[in-house]
C-alpha cells in the first residue's frame, strides 16, 4: 500500500505533508505506531483518504483495522468508503467496534472498484488507526 497509494489531508485535498510517513505506519505490523490527522484542528469530520491515481482502481473484499492501543474508543463507528471523484462516497463496511482487538469490518456489498479510499469516523476519533489490512484486488 505505501508503495501504491498516497494519503490525502482533510484539511487541503492535497497529498497530505506526512503522507509516506503515515502510510508507512499504517502497513508495519507494529501497533505502537499509528495515525492522526485532524479537520480543523478537530478529530471530528476527520478521514484517512487513499488516492490510488487516476489510472488505479480497488475493488474491496475485506478490510482489517486495529486501534490505536489505549484509545480504542475512537475507532468505534469507522467506515471504509469508496469514491471515483473524491466528493461522492459509497460506504462500503458496516462500523468498526469499541475494542483494541484486529477487527473484520462487515463487508456490504458493492462489487464496485474505485481511485478512493477512506476510512471515515463521525465520532471525535482523529484518524487514530494503528494499523490497516485491505483485501481485494488492484485494477
Amino acid at each position: 500500500m505505501p508503495k501504491i497509494a498516497k494519503l490525502i489531508d482533510p484539511n487541503t485535498g492535497d497529498v497530505a505533508p506526512h503522507s509516506q510517513r503515515m502510510l508507512d505506519s499504517l502497513f508495519d505490523n507494529k501497533p505502537d505506531t499509528f495515525t492522526e490527522l485532524n479537520y480543523k484542528g478537530l478529530g471530528t469530520g476527520a478521514y484517512l483518504m487513499f488516492d490510488f491515481g487516476p489510472a488505479k482502481r480497488v475493488r474491496l473484499s475485506d478490510v482489517e483495522v486495529l486501534a490505536r492501543p489505549k484509545l480504542r474508543d475512537r475507532i468505534a463507528g469507522a467506515i471504509v468508503q469508496g469514491s471515483d471523484n473524491g466528493e461522492t462516497w459509497t460506504t462500503l463496511t458496516e462500523g468498526a467496534d469499541n475494542t483494541e482487538d484486529w477487527q473484520h469490518l462487515k463487508m456490504k456489498a458493492t462489487g464496485e472498484a474505485y481511485r478512493y479510499l477512506r476510512i471515515f469516523n463521525r465520532n471525535n476519533w482523529h484518524c487514530n488507526v494503528s494499523e490497516v489490512r485491505f483485501h481485494g484486488e488492484l485494477k
